[in-house]
């Protein structure tokens, strides 16, 4: 964008609930916390908090006064760094993005499945969006929202159940149903309406779809 247009573009990385955390400078080496509006700190592997290094970032904010927001976990993995930026900037920064946590779905035999390998149905099928709802450890709901075209959406309905069916291999019920995702509300992709296990193993999930 920057070769076509001769605009600089700059990244900003924020949350819906806390606002704008971070963005990066000109030399584009690590995203620079807000430190003016918010706190950021990282829960390590060993459950400790610190102010640099890597685990899941966790912010406090009472900028918004209607709800003031104090160590809320993001469940974002990233690396926070305090070496100074050749810029000149002060303070500290965000020097990678890992990743997001998602708790994988727990079904009735007892089998886990990350439903970040639902990701490949944007590649194979005209998806705009779809959100994956786990309703009980034998039910799986997936909501699609189609591209614009011309096409069967029936026989790519019953597709994309039979690539999830396959994808699972699990002794489980899928539903896959049309729908339209609101653009401005708050949007969940991976959601499971059953009582999670604090001992459930965690994935990244990568993906920029």
């Amino acid at each position: 964008i920057e070769e076509v247009t001769g605009v600089p573009v700059i990244n900003a990385y924020g949350m819906t609930e806390i606002g704008e955390i971070a963005s990066d400078c000109g030399l584009h080496d690590g995203l620079h916390l807000q430190e003016a509006t918010i706190l950021a700190e990282v829960l390590t592997d060993d459950s400790r908090l610190a102010f640099t290094g890597r685990g899941e970032l966790v912010i406090s904010s009472i900028m918004n006064r209607a709800m003031p927001l104090l160590r809320y976990r993001t469940g974002d993995q990233v690396e926070i760094t305090d070496k100074p930026c050749q810029c000149g900037r002060s303070g500290r920064r965000i020097k990678s993005l890992i990743g997001r946590q998602v708790r994988p779905f727990r079904f009735a035999d007892g089998s886990l499945y990350s439903p970040t390998h639902l990701n490949v149905l944007f590649r194979k099928f005209p998806l705009r969006e779809f959100q994956a709802t786990q309703r009980s450890t034998k039910l799986l709901v997936i909501g699609v929202e189609f591209l614009a075209g011309t096409f069967d959406r029936a026989a790519c309905l019953r597709a994309i159940k039979s690539e999830i069916t396959e994808s699972v291999n699990a002794a489980i019920d899928v539903h896959v149903r049309e729908e339209e995702f609101a653009a401005n509300s708050k949007f969940q992709r991976y959601r499971s309406e059953i009582d999670t296990v604090n001992s459930f193993n965690v994935v990244f999930d990568n993906s920029h779809e």
